[in-house]
């Protein structure tokens, strides 16, 4: 269901870390998540990114399953390289998604669950000021948090989230950063963090 929820007509970049994170504490690998992603999910709902008037309320639980399930092992739903190719051309408008996924994913597996909470929902609150997609409540960080967010902004959440800008009049990559500015940049003159993976909560 998470999964497939990417594949809703409404904004789903916010969700990103959540699903990742809940993959992650489902116990499935990488691997594992990828071809539930390519050979599983996209099959059944991938026809909702072409739609001009796609669901965006979201998926029927029932129906999803039982789709899933019809198609599921069928030929070309599994792994192989005609199969992933006629997947690349499937989802080539959401592709990205799946690669942001795998990227948090690969941040979450070596953290203990505090910090994976912690984690999701720094990443989580950045993603919804970058994509201006509200309501907000009123954030007034302490200067050591906005410090820390703004390391986490530049050295974890934009190399994962920038390739998600849709490239329009209302969106683009400087738009979206200028919106994270606003709230953290009053800590230009905070002590800066440690880069690298990233110390939450």
């Amino acid at each position: 269901m998470a999964l497939a929820d990417q594949f809703l007509d409404t904004e789903t970049r916010t969700w990103i870390p959540s699903t990742a994170l809940l993959i992650v504490k489902a116990g499935y690998s990488i691997e594992e998540a990828k071809d539930i992603w390519r050979y599983e999910v996209s099959p059944a709902v991938s026809f909702n990114t072409w739609s001009v008037a796609g669901e965006w309320a979201g998926w029927d639980e029932d129906w999803l399953n039982d789709r899933v399930k019809s198609l599921r092992g069928r030929w070309p739903h599994r792994p192989g390289v005609f199969p992933y190719l006629l997947y690349r051309l499937r989802v080539h408008f959401i592709h990205g998604a799946w690669t942001a996924i795998e990227s948090c994913m690969s941040l979450f597996e070596p953290l203990n669950d505090k910090r994976r909470q912690n984690l999701d929902a720094d990443l989580s609150f950045l993603a919804e000021l970058y994509f201006d997609f509200g309501p907000f409540s009123p954030v007034h960080p302490t200067p050591s948090r906005r410090a820390e967010l703004w390391t986490l902004y530049e050295d974890i959440f934009l190399p994962i989230f920038k390739p998600l800008v849709v490239r329009s009049a209302d969106e683009t990559p400087k738009a979206c950063a200028a919106r994270i500015k606003t709230v953290l940049l009053p800590m230009a003159k905070a002590p800066r963090v440690s880069r690298g993976r990233p110390t939450t909560r």
